[in-house]
């Protein structure tokens, strides 16, 4: 964001795109989220039976590209990166449209390229090979699951789109400046869903919502928080409460990074606001696996924030957070606690990896199919005793990618995760005080849905995944790297 002063210098100084994108960065992206969800209340009207699936396809993939196209020709390409949350999580999963968030990367990835240049340059991913190693071990397992579904939502959407939006991360980060602006919005979006959320929790409305998952609510007891409880758990468009946790766990960093790095009080108090909203939704969804999560990055974060008064801010900062969520959401508070601590939640879960474990040692190179309709009903062979209810998958990311594809693919997929995870941690080395507390942040984020992954499958849903990969790619971009290192040298 921009205080007053920059602002008016900025339209002094110049009059190209780059000035009228920082000028109406938080505008546009309000504007356009209300574009896409208008259009997604059109479409929730075309689910009552109107279109048929492809149909529907065809309705979505239309307006994709016509909001696509008309931000390209106003050069907002920033804006659509931040947008591909929206469309994964709106669009992909609530509508099950497959694979629509991957029309953003196959059209922005040609345009970088074609508009290389000095101050725009390109690159590709470090050790590139290994990422087509992953999709080349991956095509067994995809032949395997069958199917045009399992094809897009594992192949597409899960492994060639993390390379895609991973790749689009490294080539727009070429400054300090975009990666925060794009966090920026990603943040502000996060918090528009944190809303969203806070509102089907107290009024039992989704907004924007459909009538798509009413079965689904209804065998679930709506996400009930016990047996015969009242309290229901908002699951958002996510639909699980458990993603929707996740979600918010991830999110939770973004504007506490930028809290800290910023320096004007209309920003902090802002950003601050972006925080509560985001713990609230997060207490909302009653996730333990999010909460671990959560705490494992903020471990993080206070080893990486840098500065000791960095700390104190940032300790600051969440004693002010606890003191009001123990006066004014005690209740909350406690139903969370009695639910994380009911002994048949760690039971199932032990028993889900344990079946999983079970599937892995059977079929350790070659996995059972990436296909969750595939691990339901052969998975059954291999159940543990503690599983008493059967599951598509084992809630876990990577025990679901052992399981269905094999160990040599989650070999493949760890060591690209971790090739990532160090890039980044490299520019953090090289950044100053000021930029540490934010790229340190984003680790953060990503090692809090790396640890619930362990819980729930982050890794393996596309709007998570794709989530983590995109903030990951804009932290360990070695076109960060060489400004980061220029800035150095100059100072």
């Amino acid at each position: 964001m921009m205080n007053t002063k920059t602002w008016v210098a900025s339209i002094i100084r110049s009059d190209d795109h780059k000035t009228f994108s920082s000028i109406f960065l938080h505008f546009l992206w309000l504007v356009l989220a209300v574009v896409m969800f208008l259009g997604g209340m059109a479409l929730a009207m075309l689910l009552e039976g109107k279109f048929s699936f492809y149909g529907l396809d065809i309705v979505v993939g239309i307006f994709g590209l016509l909001v696509v196209a008309i931000l390209l020709l106003l050069r907002q390409e920033k804006l659509i990166i931040a947008l591909i949350i929206v469309i994964h999580l709106y669009i992909d999963l609530y509508f099950g449209v497959l694979a629509a968030a991957l029309i953003i990367p196959i059209m922005l990835l040609p345009v970088y390229f074609l508009r290389r240049s000095p101050a725009s340059p390109w690159v590709m991913p470090r050790a590139i090979w290994l990422w087509l190693l992953l999709l080349v071990l991956c095509i067994p397992a995809t032949i395997q699951g069958g199917g045009l579904y399992n094809f897009l939502y594992y192949y597409c959407d899960v492994f060639a789109g993390a390379l895609l939006i991973f790749w689009l991360g490294i080539v727009v980060a070429n400054n300090e400046m975009n990666m925060r602006m794009i966090l920026q919005m990603i943040a502000a979006i996060g918090t528009f869903f944190a809303i969203v959320t806070i509102i089907q929790f107290m009024t039992g409305t989704l907004l924007f919502g459909s009538s798509r998952f009413t079965d689904e609510l209804l065998q679930t007891s709506d996400f009930a928080l016990f047996s015969g409880s009242s309290i229901s758990r908002a699951g958002s468009f996510f639909v699980n409460p458990d993603w929707n946790g996740t979600f918010f766990s991830i999110m939770l960093f973004l504007p506490i990074g930028l809290f800290i790095q910023s320096s004007s009080l209309f920003e902090k108090i802002l950003y601050f606001i972006e925080i509560f909203l985001i713990l609230i939704a997060l207490l909302a969804t009653f996730s333990t696996g999010a909460w671990v999560g959560a705490f494992a990055g903020i471990a993080v974060l206070l080893i990486l924030i840098g500065y000791v008064g960095y700390r104190l801010i940032m300790l600051c900062l969440f004693g002010v957070i606890a003191l009001a969520g123990g006066i004014f959401f005690s209740s909350q508070i406690n139903a969370q606690l009695q639910h994380a601590t009911a002994p048949n939640e760690l039971a199932l879960r032990q028993g889900v990896w344990q079946t999983a474990i079970n599937v892995i040692r059977t079929f350790p190179l070659t996995g059972i199919g990436l296909s969750q309709q595939i691990y339901l009903q052969k998975s059954s062979l291999y159940q543990a005793r503690t599983q008493y209810l059967p599951l598509a998958h084992p809630h876990d990311a990577y025990l679901e990618i052992g399981a269905m594809a094999g160990l040599p693919v989650l070999a493949a997929f760890l060591a690209v995760l971790l090739l990532a995870l160090w890039l980044a941690l490299r520019n953090w080395m090289l950044a100053d005080q000021r930029s540490r507390p934010l790229i340190g942040a984003v680790i953060a984020s990503v090692f809090a849905l790396s640890i619930n992954s362990i819980s729930i499958n982050g890794w393996t849903l596309p709007p998570l995944a794709a989530l983590g990969w995109l903030i990951l790619g804009l932290v360990s971009s070695p076109l960060l790297k060489k400004s980061l290192m220029s800035i150095k040298k100059e100072g």
